[in-house]
């Protein structure tokens, strides 16, 4: 929500893959308030708030190919890219071309 008049702007979240100890983070911001820092602010806040609470260390992003204003959003928050991957619609109709980024602090 945006402080200054209270618009709802997006959403963000934040999971554990207990597999390998990653954490992944991902959002989605209203188009009309892009390129305001919003989504690097959001993810850089869980990835503090995991990293205190939870003594987080791994963390990983993926965004659509052709969105590389979100690519670069990612790596602001200081994951660097790994490889291209795929990712499939909510409802199994559609898959998407990837880039999926890393960041390993306990190395």
């Amino acid at each position: 929500v945006r402080k200054s008049d209270g618009m709802l702007i997006g959403a963000s979240s934040i999971r554990l893959h207990t597999d390998d100890g990653s954490w992944s983070f991902g959002y989605n911001i209203r188009y009309d308030c892009w390129n305001n820092g919003y989504a690097t602010e959001a993810a850089l806040c869980m990835m503090e708030h995991v990293r205190k609470n939870h003594d987080a260390k791994h963390f990983t992003a993926e965004h659509a190919a052709e969105n590389e204003a979100s690519g670069r959003v990612i790596e602001k928050c200081g994951l660097h890219y790994v490889k291209d991957g795929e990712y499939t619609s909510f409802d199994g109709t559609k898959t998407y071309k990837s880039r999926i980024y890393e960041l390993n602090e306990g190395e």
